[in-house]
């Protein structure tokens, strides 16, 4: 039996203030959001929540909002940290976005979800591409299933053979689903979990998983959403530092969670199988990285350093060409 459909969708982007390609995103997700095949009834608004905000330095992607807005004719609003939701917009589509003068992903997520008047709410990274599918197939995905509180996309990252052995090593895991959330894209309910996401987490996806539950969690393999992996070592080893750290934040701040077992599920067996000899050197990477990441995560928790791991990862934002 199918869900109760809703005539409102919140399609939410978290983005940092000096998001430097915020353009190339909002394009395919608008043009995801025109799709012909979601409900013709349906009126969606892409919220823009820029988080770290000021009116004293420059906003790339409040600019990039702007402009958008009057290329492709969309109704466009700008909030201040809103305390009250305006009336309803009769708008088959628009953008609105919300200005946080403090930074912080999880900040930015609330206030998406707080100000969102649909019953389910697409969240979707500031620096990737999203096919044209996407927001309909979640969609569709979530409204036919009873049970199904969260769908996940499937995660495609950009690389090809001439890229450099980081950012192949770093592709290589995409290639399975791990039963997690893909924190690329994904659909949730507003009611998949009480109150908000905390502060100050390195692993946001790993939380939201482990708080809406496997059981209430699939993927839906035609949403795709596309992702530059880090190309550098710097980028590589800070990012896979901040993944190792945030696991273990969870444990240690959040051990209730993992009653019911770890955040991920790994398919090792498929994995073997589908290697092909040149994954060989790969998979070697891969392994010297996690172990290395993880004493280096251990490290920083020891030392008090855990707040250095915020870093923008920016050979990951390098896109060349719109998708």
């Amino acid at each position: 039996m199918a869900k109760h459909t809703d005539s409102r969708l919140t399609v939410g982007i978290p983005c940092r203030v000096d998001e430097p390609d915020l353009e190339g995103t909002l394009v395919t997700l608008v043009d995801a959001c025109r799709a012909s095949t979601l409900p013709r009834d349906l009126r969606t608004e892409l919220v823009l929540c820029i988080n770290g905000w000021t009116e004293e330095i420059p906003c790339p992607p409040l600019v990039a909002a702007r402009q958008l807005s009057t290329r492709l004719a969309i109704a466009f609003r700008q909030y201040d940290q809103p305390a009250i939701r305006p009336r309803e917009d009769d708008e088959p589509l628009v953008l609105t976005v919300l200005l946080s003068r403090r930074m912080g992903k999880a900040i930015a997520w609330n206030m998406i979800r707080q100000w969102s008047a649909s019953e389910a709410i697409v969240f979707c990274d500031a620096d990737v591409r999203v096919n044209a599918e996407a927001v309909s197939a979640l969609y569709a995905a979530l409204q036919a299933s009873p049970t199904v509180r969260l769908v996940a996309s499937q995660q495609v990252p950009v690389v090809t053979a001439t890229d450099s052995w980081p950012r192949r090593a770093a592709a290589l895991p995409y290639r399975f689903y791990f039963h997690n959330v893909t924190g690329g894209l994904y659909i949730i309910h507003r009611d998949a979990l009480v109150g908000q996401m905390p502060e100050g987490l390195l692993f946001e996806d790993a939380w939201l998983t482990l708080v809406v539950g496997h059981q209430w969690i699939q993927q839906e393999p035609r949403a795709q959403v596309f992702f530059l992996p880090p190309a550098t070592w710097h980028d590589w080893i800070a990012e896979r530092t901040r993944t190792e750290a945030g696991k273990r934040q969870l444990h240690l701040s959040y051990p209730q969670l993992f009653v019911h077992g770890p955040a991920a599920k790994y398919p090792w067996r498929d994995f073997v199988r589908s290697l092909r000899c040149g994954d060989v050197p790969l998979v070697g990477l891969l392994l010297a990285m996690r172990m290395y990441t993880r004493w280096r995560a251990w490290w920083r928790f020891r030392e008090g350093h855990s707040q250095e791991l915020w870093r923008v990862v920016g050979s990951s934002k390098q896109w060349k060409t719109p998708r």
